[in-house]
């Protein structure tokens, strides 16, 4: 796998052969959204069924689908860039995974006592 504009922390270019992701590492980070894959596409189906009957329009499901889609093509690239700019002695990305994933369980504890009335 080649990434273009490959340089050496120095500023030097070099071959980008140290850059390559070894098949292990690529089976390590597949298999994760290949466990992901059924259950997100399961949840999606059942899920549009569920607002259909709950009584919500197909329009309103598609707006609101796809503000959230859009929201997500923005907000990726912006985490990227914050979080490649980071640095701390436990590395770039790990303090805002810990943070957000203790902001998630804070959110999803928060739901565990709402009682939806349907």
């Amino acid at each position: 796998m080649f990434f273009a504009g490959c340089h050496h922390k120095n500023g030097s270019s070099r071959d980008c052969q140290d850059f390559q992701v070894r098949p292990h590492q690529r089976l390590a980070y597949g298999a994760l959204d290949f466990a992901k894959t059924p259950v997100q596409l399961l949840i999606s189906v059942h899920l549009l069924t569920f607002y259909q009957q709950a009584g919500a329009s197909l329009g309103a499901i598609a707006f609101f689908t796809s503000t959230a889609r859009c929201f997500d093509v923005l907000s990726d690239p912006l985490m990227a860039q914050i979080s490649d700019g980071f640095s701390s002695r436990f590395g770039r990305r790990r303090p805002c995974l810990r943070k957000t994933f203790c902001q998630a369980a804070l959110l999803l504890r928060g739901l565990r006592g709402l009682s939806l009335g349907l």
